[in-house]
């Protein structure tokens, strides 16, 4: 992950009173890191995901983690990479489950309006 791009996950996530769990496998970067940010290598998706706490679910938007979070009623911001990631996306946001970022665009001020904006819609 690009510093620049890393640098708008820890800022947004830093600037929210949330908690977030990020399947992170880069260097911790203790000084970057905001402390509302649980890390780990793997994370038991489904468990996270089935937990009444879990507010919202940035992904890439794989079908599986799609499947899972629809099942439990779970906001999306998507940010597709490749092959059907991007129609996945369309379908999220289409369907009011979620919102779509463009992750080579994506600023600071879009996805702290994007995490607020699913925490905070009732839909």
């Amino acid at each position: 992950m690009e510093p620049d791009f890393q640098r708008i996950f820890f800022n947004s996530f830093g600037n929210s009173s949330l908690k977030f769990i990020w399947k992170y496998e880069g260097e911790r970067i203790p000084s970057e890191m905001p402390s509302n940010v649980f890390t780990g290598k793997w994370m038991p998706q489904q468990a996270i995901l089935s937990h009444p706490r879990c507010k919202g679910f940035i992904t890439h938007g794989g079908l599986g983690s799609i499947h899972e979070a629809m099942y439990y009623a779970v906001p999306l911001i998507v940010m597709p990479i490749f092959v059907d990631q991007d129609y996945n996306a369309e379908r999220i946001r289409r369907l009011g489950h979620g919102l779509s970022l463009e992750i080579t665009t994506i600023t600071q001020v879009q996805l702290e309006t994007a995490i607020k904006k699913i925490i905070n819609d009732p839909r």
